[in-house]
């Protein structure tokens, strides 16, 4: 049998956990960027697992998401790419109407709640949107990215420093115009 980067079975039906995170550098409605991320990791079928304190100055708040029903390593990894293309479509194409329409209003909820932030970090296990000076930038993160962050976990607090580190790393992300 084929194995995954998990280490087991990729048909083996688990609740699979991924890292999730949200920070923005500007004291504006927390609540409501926390209800919009929330509300993505619902439309994706995703659901909180564990929710760490809220780090207060700016506001950052670490998450796990887990499936709400079983899943093997390809539909996990299905359901994280999908939620990557949502962001894209919303970031780059700003199409709703081409998002399935419970896809596409919870990212588009979670970019109106960040509308007013110049700088934040959204991480969903590989997918990243980061917003530097207004700009938003989405990207799939890497096994050495991911790695890079989970060992620099302060680049959570400075978007800026975080997209450049991860050029560095792995090179150019895909900048939204």
């Amino acid at each position: 049998m084929a194995s995954s980067p998990w280490g087991e079975d990729p048909l083996e039906l688990i609740r699979r956990t991924v890292p999730a995170s949200v920070y923005i550098d500007v004291d504006i409605d927390h609540f409501e960027v926390e209800r919009a991320f929330i509300g993505l990791l619902t439309a994706f079928d995703l659901e909180i697992a564990e929710t760490f304190p809220p780090i207060r100055g700016s506001w950052f708040r670490a998450f796990t998401a887990r499936a709400k029903k079983a899943a093997t390593a390809p539909e996990f990894t299905s359901r994280l790419a999908k939620i990557e293309r949502a962001l894209e479509l919303q970031t780059i194409h700003r199409v709703q109407a081409e998002v399935d329409s419970a896809q596409g209003a919870a990212v588009a909820k979670l970019i109106t709640a960040l509308g007013s932030a110049p700088n934040a970090i959204i991480q969903v296990g590989s997918v990243l949107l980061i917003k530097v000076d207004g700009v938003p930038v989405v990207r799939n993160l890497t096994q050495v990215e991911l790695t890079h962050l989970e060992r620099n976990p302060a680049l959570f607090r400075d978007p800026a420093a975080a997209l450049h580190e991860l050029q560095q790393v792995n090179g150019p992300a895909k900048q939204v115009n």
